[in-house]
């Protein structure tokens, strides 16, 4: 039964032809998203290789000294392009020269890098490769001292009135936040470039693209079986729906996994491709993009993490399209109730504060779920009933825990006659022979209400102007001072 539902979608021509132009889209979109700007991935390699033997201190005072030599050096070029002459030029880098940390004299620069003033396409890449080791340098450095602030800013703040309330969810907050980042003192930090790992986190054009395609393969399982009447036979076979059920099941869950490697595979390649991960077994904290992780963790573990969550979220989304597309008959209905529903996720995760109260439904839905870096990279706690909980392991216990009901709740309703009773429920204005009258009357002020705002389509600007009215309102997170 599993290899018939793949069939079914193998041979739709409109399912391939979406699977092919959103993947070669997905391809365009994140190669162009890509920032270039000069990147050589062979000239950051060897200054990874020649700088990683060093004390960050000390590459940091060797790196700033080269840069303030290349940045006269492409100051020579410009000014040549603009027609100024030698005298002219000599006089303006001197100047520069005499502020480095280590002065050199104007011929000597000459001499020096007499390759890069005749090749300025190389300096270009050379002067951006050695921009990007200079900010993690700098960033290593530091990464110890934002490791100590953390007991010196919970000691401010438990002298401040609103963080002194023993049992409150802030004290608790203070004293969890530095326990968690209690671990990562003295952790070694090792040179890696970011610009791969940070592509493949901060790219969600994916995400929606997977999206479309759970809901185009929900279709095709599920409406076409209902527009045809074939599923009302499947309820008189022997052992009832209960088989078809689960071959569906596996058949979405399947699909996706195939799509998931697909896509986000793909995206994988380029970024190992373009830029490279250096070395795989480096803390992420070597990276100033992951430095709010408040444990200790891989580049490969991110990875996996990452993706692994990504996974699930996306399966998660696909029983819930599962489920209602069983529970409900009207395919239409069924899309808008999926729409409202991906709607107020996206709504609650990008307009809540992260100091509201309602954070927990910020944090805890589908899109707070497929932000794999955010979830990850970004150190935040949940208040659950007064006490502080890791937003990481508040969602992946909230995933499982979902997934496991929507689960059980498709198989359900897919085999038993709730199915049918729930159609009944939610269909009953569409009977038009015998409708179902819930007050023994036809109501006037009724029917004019659904006249003027259902048929009108009134009620959909009422909606838009609740949405845009609600995107005016200044939602800023507020900052007090001491």
């Amino acid at each position: 039964m599993v290899k018939y539902e793949f069939y079914k979608l193998i041979i739709k021509k409109v399912f391939l032809g979406t699977v092919i132009c959103l993947f070669v889209l997905n391809l365009l979109l994140y190669v162009k998203e890509q920032p270039s700007n000069h990147f050589n991935r062979l000239e950051y390699d060897k200054l990874e290789v020649e700088y990683a033997q060093m004390e960050p201190e000390d590459a940091q005072e060797v790196l700033a000294t080269r840069e303030s030599y290349l940045a006269a050096v492409s100051m020579i070029v410009q000014s040549r392009k603009a027609g100024l002459t030698e005298d002219v030029i000599k006089d303006e880098v001197e100047r520069i020269l005499a502020e480095c940390p280590k002065p050199i004299t104007y011929e000597q620069l000459l001499k020096d890098y007499e390759k890069d003033l005749k090749n300025p396409e190389k300096l270009d890449e050379i002067r951006v490769a050695m921009y990007d080791l200079s900010n993690q340098i700098n960033y290593q450095v530091s990464y110890p001292q934002f490791i100590d602030s953390m007991q010196e800013k919970a000691d401010q703040m438990e002298r401040t009135s609103i963080f002194q309330k023993k049992g409150s969810f802030s004290y608790r907050n203070i004293k969890k936040t530095v326990v968690d980042f209690s671990d990562l003192k003295g952790v070694s930090l090792k040179l890696g470039q970011e610009r791969g790992l940070t592509g493949i986190s901060t790219f969600h054009y994916t995400d929606y693209f997977m999206i479309v395609l759970i809901l185009l393969m929900s279709i095709y399982l599920f409406a076409y079986e209902k527009d045809t009447g074939m599923i009302r036979m499947n309820k008189t076979t022997l052992r009832g729906r209960m088989p078809q059920g689960l071959a569906k099941m596996a058949t979405v869950m399947l699909m996706t996994g195939i799509l998931f490697a697909l896509f986000y595979g793909t995206n994988y390649i380029i970024s190992r491709e373009l830029f490279g991960f250096s070395d795989m077994s480096r803390l992420i904290q070597s990276m100033s993009s992951f430095r709010d992780v408040d444990f200790p963790m891989t580049v490969s573990e991110y990875l996996i993490t990452f993706h692994l969550v990504k996974l699930i979220a996306l399966l998660l989304i696909a029983m819930v399209s599962c489920l209602c597309f069983s529970i409900i008959d009207d395919t239409k209905v069924c899309f808008g109730l999926i729409g409202a529903c991906l709607f107020l996720s996206y709504l609650a995760y990008e307009r809540i504060t992260p100091g509201s109260y309602l954070n927990v439904f910020k944090y805890l839905n589908l899109f707070a779920f497929l932000d794999g870096y955010r979830l990850i990279a970004y150190y935040n706690n949940l208040n659950l009933f007064g006490y502080p909980v890791t937003r990481i392991t508040a969602s992946i216990g909230t995933l499982l825990v979902l997934l496991v009901l929507c689960i059980a709740g498709y198989l359900i309703v897919y085999s038993n006659n709730v199915y049918h009773q729930i159609v009944v429920v939610l269909h009953w204005s569409r009977n038009k022979k015998h409708p179902l009258r819930l007050t023994g009357f036809v109501s006037m002020f009724s029917s004019e209400v659904y006249k003027h705002l259902i048929s009108n389509k009134v009620l959909c600007f009422v909606l838009i102007a609740l949405v845009i009215g609600y995107g005016n309102v200044n939602l800023a997170e507020q900052y007090y001072d001491t």
